[in-house]
């Protein structure tokens, strides 16, 4: 029960920052690519990448705590299916070159983003060890 509650309460803040977010990153829109949907998406892959990475390294988070936060909260900030909606509303269009660089562009730099998370929480967590060495279940 307590997995549900954490994934539905990580969920529903989620898709609550995505709908702002998307409003947000609107001024950032191009004709060509919805690049708003695509920042989103990115921003979620970066916090997929630096949350896995702090929590193999040093934080201690039980297993329902980190389902709503991966599954529910990025999962709802970061979806599959409105990529795919952009990129069909694209192909429908007969936008083929902006259809294939906005699939590839997400994916290769949702990959870049997740890596860039995951570089930046070894460095976070190094820089803590640094200011207090006591730290407990940091691994050097």
């Amino acid at each position: 029960m307590r997995k549900i509650v954490f994934i539905g309460l990580g969920g529903m803040f989620g898709a609550l920052l995505r709908v702002g977010l998307i409003n947000v990153f609107e001024v950032f829109n191009i004709r060509l690519i919805p690049i708003n949907i695509l920042l989103v998406n990115l921003l979620g892959c970066f916090l997929l990448g630096l949350f896995f990475k702090l929590s193999e390294l040093s934080v201690s988070i039980d297993r329902e705590m980190r389902l709503g936060i991966t599954t529910g909260f990025i999962g709802a900030l970061t979806t599959f299916s409105t990529l795919c909606k952009g990129l069909v509303e694209l192909l429908l269009n007969a936008n083929y070159l902006e259809a294939l660089i906005y699939l590839i562009g997400s994916c290769l730099l949702g990959w870049i983003a997740i890596v860039f998370g995951r570089i930046l929480a070894e460095k976070l967590v190094e820089w803590w060890w640094i200011l207090d060495p006591n730290i407990e279940g940091i691994t050097q």
